[in-house]
């Protein structure tokens, strides 16, 4: 799941890169700088680690699919959201449910 030891070609392909952040997220770290800005790509490395949220653009940041993927998976997340994302109800609820001391 390494992308950092393959040629950049390959950190360049989608399906590649796909495949490795659905195993693990962080991955997403070393793929084309093109490819992050794939949503599928992105929300499938924060779904698997959210760590991978580190290594966004900031208006992905702010993309309430993508936040609340991460805030599922952390929720201490909230404290650094975008103050819409602090301001949503479905997203606050999912933090308390999931991380009730993450407030």
């Amino acid at each position: 799941y390494n992308l950092a030891v393959l040629p950049t070609v390959f950190q360049a392909d989608r399906e590649v890169v796909l495949a490795a952040v659905r195993k693990d997220g962080t991955a997403l770290a070393y793929a084309d700088e093109a490819l992050l800005d794939d949503h599928e790509i992105v929300l499938e490395a924060v779904r698997q680690d959210c760590r991978a949220f580190d290594h966004l653009f900031r208006a992905q940041k702010r993309d309430r699919e993508i936040f609340l993927a991460a805030a599922r998976r952390k929720g201490s997340f909230l404290k650094h959201a975008d103050p819409a994302l602090k301001k949503d109800r479905e997203i606050v609820l999912e933090v308390v449910r999931q991380h009730g001391d993450a407030l």
